[in-house]
């Protein structure tokens, strides 16, 4: 708790530690850091300290809090150079029609614009991720682009976590749940949900699996070689390994993407107004002409 830099995460920590000193599970000691820790995050430390791995756990926990900060910040660094280009564009571009003769109302208007454009856009986005609905979810997942994106993402949670959950010892038919508490995506939560039906039933998860639309082709193979080998946490975590690389390169293929979508915006921009301006001093032509 010292250590945390806000007092609202050190709180957690004391309420944490005070369960732990009155003798509760890790459950409920978990239970105090939900503020700080997702379900699934809380739900595969549980796992691991049952099973007598948490430090193993609690390393994957933070390489997978690694991976997704690492994937924002080379997002936002990515936009910094273009957003700073816009806000320049927004005040500079609409400026030559307001010096020759143009009105203030019109120059704030055309400058004020793009700015709130883009700032509710980022916004929009902003909320739509974090505040995620089914019909987002499915949504994410048939958008070209992004679509990789997301599905990268949630085969590394998948296989990473459910590696985990079966090398510390628990069983499929409690580790399938477990995972499914873990992913971000709810069509991905619904398919293991029936994943877990079908186990349940002592079905291997590579029947539970064939015919889903949802995985890389590779994921199926890996996984039946896995089972007939009884190697399949390893054989999770090779995929884990593999998913996590190519969201990786997802990530800083969509972190080239967003600057150049914006430069195009700030051009279209830019060449709305020298339009708008030839048509001015046209307009004055005329008029002087005339």
């Amino acid at each position: 708790a010292p250590i945390c830099a806000t007092s609202d995460a050190r709180e957690c920590f004391h309420a944490a530690a005070r369960h732990v000193s009155a003798g509760h599970g890790i459950e409920i000691a978990l239970e105090s850091l939900r503020p700080l820790l997702s379900e699934g995050e809380r739900a595969v430390i549980a796992a691991g300290w049952n099973s007598g791995r948490i430090e193993p756990t609690m390393d994957a926990v933070v390489a997978q809090r690694e991976l997704w900060s690492q994937a924002r910040s080379r997002i936002r660094s990515g936009m910094m150079l273009p957003a700073v280009v816009l806000f320049v564009a927004a005040l500079v571009a609409p400026l030559p029609r307001f010096l020759t003769g143009g009105s203030a109302v019109v120059y704030l208007f055309s400058a004020l614009l793009p700015l709130g454009i883009a700032f509710g856009v980022w916004l929009l986005i902003k909320t739509l991720l974090t505040k995620r609905t089914p019909g987002m979810d499915r949504l994410l997942l048939k958008i070209p682009f992004v679509a990789q994106f997301e599905r990268r993402r949630s085969e590394s949670e998948f296989a990473t976590t459910l590696s985990l959950l079966l090398s510390a010892g628990v069983p499929l038919t409690g580790a399938l749940p477990v995972c499914r508490r873990a992913l971000t995506n709810s069509v991905y939560r619904d398919e293991i949900d029936r994943y877990a039906s079908i186990v349940q039933k002592s079905n291997p998860l590579s029947v539970a699996m064939s015919g889903s639309r949802l995985w890389s082709p590779e994921i199926l193979p890996v996984i039946a070689s896995s089972e007939k080998a009884g190697a399949l946490d390893e054989g999770l975590a090779r995929l884990g390994n593999q998913a996590r690389e190519r969201y990786v390169s997802a990530v800083e293929m969509l972190a080239a993407f967003l600057p150049k979508l914006l430069y195009a915006v700030v051009a279209l921009f830019i060449i709305i107004q020298i339009v708008l301006l030839v048509l001015q001093v046209a307009g004055m032509y005329r008029s002087v002409l005339n």
